[in-house]
């Protein structure tokens, strides 16, 4: 299993995506970015950017 931590999770409004700081595996961190709308709840969110960074870390 995959074992993956988000940190400095944000909304970057410029971006007008989530931005975050993510660990795949404890390899060096990586920036991941996901586009979902900014009401989304956070395990939403977190969801989202796990995606991402998984997608980064391959």
């Amino acid at each position: 299993m995959t074992r993956i931590a988000l940190t400095h999770v944000a909304y970057d409004a410029r971006r007008a995506c989530f931005h975050a700081r993510a660990v795949v595996d404890g390899r060096p961190a990586v920036d991941c970015r996901w586009s979902g709308p900014q009401s989304a709840d956070f395990d939403r969110v977190a969801s989202g950017l796990a995606q991402e960074a998984r997608r980064h870390a391959v």
